[in-house]
């Protein structure tokens, strides 16, 4: 297990989107819906190490691609 990785040009702030799935952010997700466990199994690794949601990858426009450095094929938690 190991943190996703951000493009390096990146700034605290930016936000990770998802091509074909566009919209604003909740500003609170109700506990009770379990959001995470609804979107979990959707979510992994791909064979390149690039972070995926129903493999669409993380990324922040014009800035690159969310990774796992050491990990491919698999899964996020």
């Amino acid at each position: 297990m190991e943190p996703l990785t951000p493009p390096t040009t990146v700034q605290p702030g930016d936000r990770v989107t998802f091509e074909n799935y566009p919209g604003e952010p909740e500003k609170e997700l109700n506990p009770k819906q379990r959001i995470w466990e609804r979107l979990q199994p959707d979510l992994c690794i791909d064979l390149k190490g690039v972070a995926t949601y129903k493999g669409v990858a993380f990324q922040v426009r014009g800035k690159g691609l969310c990774r796992a450095p050491s990990i491919s094929n698999g899964g996020i938690k």
